[in-house]
């Protein structure tokens, strides 16, 4: 799963676990303002308002608003910005609400002289830019540290939003659950890991030390570290999944307005402090936020920054310090993010988050190998469960009341309420599982539906974990009520090595299979493309047969590799036949047998791996995935046996490009033997109907069996301007370019009889674009796809060329 999307579902889980615990049962600081002018009362935008003694804070946005949330009581705050004066405002305890005014002043920076048409910061800017190479600590060879890391969850009622009745009185359920937050934290997560990291690109981190409050999942602990980049020297900006333009970055300094806040002294060496936010008018990824950067190397020593436009159910914020080590390199010693929830707008309350990594021991340059790094990104020793010691010599600092009540109270709530069984299930849900005791059952098998069959009721169970974590077993049974078909089948495997996921399986399966249809190793998703596509499948062949197989992981774990022996047989009930030699006056054979060995292989260049006591779970990757099938067989039927091989190439890959947006690619090609009835050969995946829902990597104009090859190619591409064109907003869609490819050649025609299919040897053409997001529901977006059908096999007439669908942005998100 997605770890963005997979926390952001953590989320929506916990504000449910929240209004629980409350009936169940120091205070950090949550403080809303708005900073204006003095004179005039207008909103001031981009003022920083830092915690005094500390290196926290927030830039105000547009309308002047801010918002602060800091794990310690916040006594006072220090408000800058250029060409008003600073001033410091005394917080008191209890403050929820500041309106804090500036006082105009004429502009003055020390040693900086300000000249009409030279903006101060660009120089600086620009310095941090020519040396951002030298300063980027993922260019070192190599590099160890131990990191320490707290994730805390919480929740707040918010600030009532007319700020001239603050009389207004919370009602008794809200106060009930505000003193359970005033009390302790909702969730507490405490982790110990080391990590070592070797240029370019091997990475390895143990977690030695773990303990979490209210949850037992161990997948937790890795929340922090895929939130945001490593390094605030990349072109890219990571936060929270989504790419952003680098304000230190060539393409990013034209479009960004900077300002110069304060020249600090700083011994020999002076300190900037810069704001940046997008420059009125521009469209692209951005972000806002400040920087502080030093003379010394022209290197940034802290950074504060969140999406300039920020999404309306999830908001992200992210910070760094940065400290040079040993004399020799700028290096990170503390990240940090905040996160505030919008998810669910009839819970009178708001969660928020604050996770935090401090990093120690750090080491540049140590003498590593690649084979002093794990095969996992992320792994656990073998006992994380330490004593009160261990975790004081790694904390930064010691735990108040609140985070000790946090360990203490809401372990024994998640037992009591089995908040970990419900989040396990839960978790299964989302990909297609209910579970049910030592059972998951699957969701979409309960009630299927698609042309050929009509409705087909049927059950589909598959045991879990509870039942045992060696052995799997399933089965499944339906009935399709047009056809008045029924089809069953079961299976079972064993764990061989739970570090390769070395499983040695069998399966029995009667069911409807379309011919020609491509299968790829891939792991299972709830509403995969294939998935939806089988609904509006208009007919298909009966298969029956046994499979052996046995698959596992190699080569870092990247290389997945499944090898078979199947023994099948088709029966055709297209009216479809097939004739090995056609010089022979022999009826066509409608049923054939098939004796099959083959090698699937799955390789994601750049994948990660997280491995949990229980699993192994597949993290972001940024290269291309390459599937290669390779198979041979022979087909049984009219008293011989025809020999025959199958080979198919699938990549896929995303390139993300600065302010142009982000490009899908996949290609994807095969070849069998001339020898091959239609089973065997390639249909092409057409996806054709009316109106249906908009399925990716398929050919939306392309009738049903309209095309099957001997030898084919097929290219999928889509660009995707995502805010480029229509700007930022909670209703802005985003705008995607798509074009579809496919060429094929048929060998050995004379063979097929009665066959609806035709050959591809002109080239098959779609293109057409793709408004995502036209209706926002939060978590899912609604849009619509429209592509037409040119070329060779355009039909004559123009409607028969256009297909229109609905878009479902969250079924199929990359």
């Amino acid at each position: 799963m997605n770890s963005v999307r997979f926390f952001c579902f953590f989320l929506c889980l916990l504000s449910v676990f929240s209004s629980k615990a409350s009936d169940i049962q120091t205070s950090a600081t949550h403080i809303r303002g708005r900073v204006v002018d003095l004179h005039n009362g207008n909103p001031i935008a981009h003022a920083h308002i830092m915690i005094v003694n500390t290196q926290s804070g927030t830039i105000s946005g547009s309308d002047g608003t801010f918002s602060i949330n800091y794990h310690r009581p916040v006594r006072r705050l220090f408000i800058t910005h250029i060409g008003y004066m600073q001033r410091i405002i005394e917080v008191a305890p209890g403050t929820e609400f500041l309106l804090i005014e500036l006082e105009k002043q004429p502009v003055e920076l020390g040693v900086v002289q300000v000249r009409p048409g030279i903006n101060p910061a660009h120089r600086i800017i620009d310095n941090a830019i020519a040396a951002r190479e030298q300063n980027n600590p993922k260019n070192l060879p190599s590099f160890t540290y131990t990191a320490y890391s707290r994730f805390v969850v919480s929740g707040r009622l918010p600030p009532p939003t007319d700020t001239t009745n603050m009389q207004a009185e919370p009602d008794s359920a809200q106060l009930r659950l505000q003193g359970f937050f005033d009390r302790q934290h909702l969730m507490m997560t405490e982790t110990v890991s080391n990590r070592k990291v070797l240029y370019p690109n091997r990475s390895s981190e143990t977690i030695v030390a773990n303990r979490i409050a209210g949850f037992q999942n161990p997948e937790f602990a890795v929340i922090a570290s895929q939130l945001q980049s490593f390094s605030i020297y990349e072109n890219q900006l990571t936060l929270a999944g989504q790419s952003f333009v680098s304000p230190l970055s060539p393409a990013g300094r034209p479009r960004y307005n900077y300002q110069l806040l304060s020249a600090q002294p700083q011994g020999a060496d002076t300190i900037f402090t810069i704001t940046f936010s997008p420059i009125y008018g521009t469209t692209f990824q951005s972000l806002k936020g400040s920087m502080q950067i030093t003379t010394q190397d022209w290197a940034v020593k802290h950074l504060r920054a969140g999406a300039a436009h920020p999404q309306p159910i999830v908001q992200f914020s992210i910070e760094q310090n940065l400290q040079k080590i040993d004399n020799l390199r700028w290096f990170p010693v503390k990240i940090a993010f905040d996160v505030e929830t919008h998810l669910l707008n009839a819970e009178p309350f708001r969660l928020y988050g604050r996770g935090s990594t401090h990093l120690q021991n750090i080491v540049i340059n140590p003498p590593l190998r690649a084979r002093d790094l794990g095969a996992f990104q992320f792994d656990f020793a073998p006992n994380t469960d330490r004593g009160e010691d261990f975790w004081l010599r790694y904390r930064p600092d010691t735990l108040t009341t609140r985070h000790k009540a946090t360990f203490a109270i809401m372990d024994s709530i998640g037992a009591a309420n089995h908040w970990d069984r419900t989040f396990s299930r839960t978790q299964a849900l989302m990909t297609g599982r209910l579970g049910v005791g030592q059972v998951d059952l699957g969701i979409l098998d309960f009630l299927r539906y698609n042309d050929y069959r009509g409705f087909i009721p049927g059950l589909r169970v598959f045991t879990n974990n509870n039942f045992s974590h060696q052995v799997a077993l399933h089965g499944h049974i339906a009935y399709g009520m047009r056809n008045q078909s029924l089809t069953y089948g079961l299976g079972g495997s064993l764990l061989l090595s739970m570090r390769h996921e070395l499983w040695l399986g069998y399966r029995f399966d009667s069911d409807f299979v379309e011919p020609g249809s491509s299968n790829f190793l891939n792991a299972p998703r709830f509403l995969s493309p294939d998935g939806i596509r089988s609904y509006i499948m208009r007919s298909l062949d009966r298969n029956e047969g046994h499979t052996a197989y046995i698959h596992g992981r190699t080569l870092r774990h990247r290389l997945w590799i499944k090898a078979y022996v199947s023994d099948k047989t088709v029966f055709s009930e297209t009216g479809y036949g097939f004739v090995a030699n056609p010089l022979l006056a022999t009826p066509p054979e409608k049923r054939f047998r098939f004796v099959e060995t083959g090698l699937q292989m799955r390789f994601g260049v750049g994948e990660r791996f997280f491995r949990t006591p229980s699993r192994i779970i597949t993290l972001d990757g940024d290269g291309p995935i390459i599937h290669l099938n390779l198979a041979h067989g022979n087909s049984h039927f009219a008293a011989s046996r025809n020999p025959y091989r199958r080979v198919e190439l699938r990549i896929e890959d995303y390139f993300p490009i600065p302010l142009v947006g982000t490009q899908y690619w996949q290609v994807q090609m095969g070849m069998v033997s001339d020898a091959a009835p239609w089973h065997k050969m390639f249909t092409a995946p057409a996806a054709f109907r009316r109106f249906s829902i908009a399925i990716p990597n398929s050919f939306a104009t392309m009738r049903f069996n309209e095309f099957a090859s001997n030898e084919y190619l097929m290219v999928f591409f889509a660009h995707d301007f995502e805010n480029l064109i229509f700007g930022r907003g909670q209703r802005a869609p985003n705008l995607l370019l798509l074009t579809h490819i496919a060429f094929g050649r048929l060998t050995n025609a004379q063979a097929h009889i009665n066959a609806p299919f035709r050959e591809m040897n002109r080239g098959f053409f779609e293109s057409g674009f793709a408004l995502e997001n036209i209706l926002n529901l939060g978590i899912t977006g609604m849009g619509l796809e429209a592509l037409y059908r040119y070329g060779a096999y355009a039909f004559p007439d123009f409607a028969d060329n256009i297909s229109v669908k609905l878009r479902l942005s969250i079924l199929f998100s990359r």
